[in-house]
């Protein structure tokens, strides 16, 4: 994932525009614009390389391009444990609350004797 330091405008139509820094985060050609604190602005399918200087037009913003800054760590997912890892915790018990005695038999409370 590449992520870029942008200038970023809600300005399409007018002459004088507005900037306000962002950043660009690039993967598998999906394009996210985010603001300077990192939320969402506007997304969009991009196929074709990106270069300093460009300015891109997503369908709610411009984005000039300012610099790379890097390829952004990938986050990383831990492995399933193997079927063999689990054989430990026994067999499978039937849905129900845990600690429930069996149907037809009694949690151990005393009924009143009349």
């Amino acid at each position: 994932m590449a992520k870029y330091k942008v200038y970023w405008t809600k300005q399409k139509t007018q002459k004088t525009k507005r900037w306000a820094d962002g950043f660009l985060m690039a993967k598998n050609g999906k394009l996210t614009l985010l603001d300077e604190d990192g939320s969402s602005l506007d997304s969009e399918f991009h196929s074709k390389p990106i270069d300093d200087g460009e300015i891109l037009d997503f369908p709610k913003y411009l984005a000039e391009i300012v610099e790379l800054i890097g390829d952004a760590p990938e986050p990383i997912k831990a492995p399933a444990p193997p079927p063999q890892a689990l054989a430990h915790l026994g067999a499978k018990r039937p849905l129900g609350a845990i600690g429930a005695p069996p149907l037809g038999r009694s949690a151990g409370l005393a009924r009143p004797s009349g």
